[in-house]
């Protein structure tokens, strides 16, 4: 059986980037929370197969600091949960469409669920 994407957001493990000051509460709202609400109507498969959705196993070896902090925040949720990062929990990244250029969410996927941890407007986890 396959199942429908699902998300929330880890409120006790959200990083904060500073950057994201760059969006108001309400676009947050109007662009990420509603994009991220459409997809729930879409099977897992089909939103891994959408253009720039991906899993971010290569998140360590990028050599950018966002990158690196990251990747240390997403192994300490990992260790926190007590869980193996292969067996159990898989960094995910969404592109989400808004205003001239795209907007970046990373966060987990543990039980089938998306779980949102740190946005990136400036593309600098991946950077293009």
């Amino acid at each position: 059986m396959n199942k429908n994407f699902n998300w929330s957001i880890d409120s006790e493990n959200y990083l904060h980037n500073k950057k994201t000051k760059k969006i108001t509460i309400k676009d947050f709202i109007k662009k990420i929370i509603k994009y991220l609400d459409t997809l729930k109507k879409e099977e897992w498969k089909n939103v891994r197969n959408m253009s720039n959705n991906h899993s971010c196993y290569n998140l360590g070896k990028q050599q950018s600091e966002k990158a690196k902090t990251l990747n240390r925040h997403l192994e300490k949720i990992n260790t926190s949960k007590g869980i193996n990062l292969a067996e159990e929990i898989e960094p995910f990244q969404i592109r989400i469409p808004f205003k001239n250029k795209a907007f970046r969410v990373f966060g987990y996927i543990e039980n089938d669920i998306y779980n949102l941890v740190y946005l990136d407007p400036d593309h600098e986890i991946y950077p293009d």
